[in-house]
């Protein structure tokens, strides 16, 4: 079985005062990922950070809302995080 992990698609990354990205695509060619999984129905999880330091731009309901587009459709699983990796306390 084959499954596409989008990790942190977040408002907070939107948000976050960054230096220049050197893949400035990514978020385009992860929509293009998803979109494919969506048509040959294959298996989309979503990983959402929830951070709980509240100087974090993922602490607050604004940073931690999936960017536009990147929003889960039913039935698709979402777990949530606490710490940057996505295989520590969660169920993946």
């Amino acid at each position: 079985m084959q499954a596409l992990l989008v990790i942190d698609m977040e408002q907070g990354f939107m948000n976050a005062d960054r230096s220049e990205r050197n893949n400035p695509d990514a978020e385009k060619n992860i929509l293009k990922l998803m979109d494919y999984f969506r048509e040959t129905k294959q298996l989309i999880i979503h990983i959402q950070h929830l951070s709980t330091d509240p100087h974090s731009a993922f602490f607050t309901e604004e940073g931690y809302q999936f960017m536009e587009g990147f929003e889960p459709h039913p039935g698709e699983k979402v777990f949530q995080k606490h710490v940057n990796s996505a295989f520590i306390g969660t169920n993946l």
